[in-house]
């Protein structure tokens, strides 16, 4: 069987790329760990901004492309206010706790040594817990005191990206922001999400 000019000149094409794939493949890593700081902005039923905050990811690349990842994160917040009215002071006390457990699916370009720019779209639960106690004191007397707490599971979608700069082949500095929308039984929150942190291939 003859092969034609535009058969030859495609399987040549064909070899070239595929004595170049096993080169190429070699500067993905293949997979990377990244943690750091994050802070959460919640709108909704909650309307805060959560400061104190952490995160912690890992991605299985597959391919040049795409990765998938999983991550997990933890936001905190404490609010204390007092009101005197009289002889009559009213404490309150609430402790603000949202965790994130979420997985899905990051597309990142590489086609520079230095940046890494990316997209991801994830999803999975957000656990919020809080505890609230109060008290109402007048002239060293306790008229009235509380202590409750509420937790709750729900599902959350998250989109977003960021960009990774690498400092050498096995470190790197993370930027990014997602958009979180978390929806509850009746009243969904929509929160954002800024995130800064190391990365580490491997």
């Amino acid at each position: 069987m003859r092969f034609t000019t535009s058969a030859r000149v495609t399987a040549l094409c064909l070899f070239v790329l595929s004595m170049g794939m096993p080169a190429a493949a070699q500067d993905v890593p293949r997979a990377e760990i990244s943690a750091g700081y994050q802070l959460l902005g919640a709108k909704g039923d909650v309307d805060e901004t959560l400061e104190k905050g952490w995160y912690a990811d890992v991605a299985g690349n597959v391919g040049r492309v795409f990765s998938v990842v999983f991550q997990v994160s933890g936001n905190y917040k404490t609010f204390h206010e007092t009101v005197t009215l009289g002889s009559f002071t009213s404490t309150v006390d609430v402790d603000l706790k949202v965790h994130e457990f979420m997985g899905g699916i990051r597309a990142g370009t590489r086609s520079s040594r230095t940046l890494t720019p990316f997209v991801q779209f994830l999803a999975g639960g957000v656990h919020g817990s809080a505890d609230v106690s109060g008290s109402l004191v007048s002239g060293g007397q306790t008229f009235f005191s509380t202590n409750d707490s509420d937790s709750g599971t729900d599902f959350g979608l998250q989109l977003g990206g960021g960009v990774n700069f690498h400092v050498s082949d096995a470190f790197g500095v993370r930027f990014a922001a997602d958009y979180l929308r978390v929806f509850g039984d009746g009243d969904d929150l929509n929160a954002y999400r800024f995130a800064v942190g190391a990365v580490f291939p491997f």
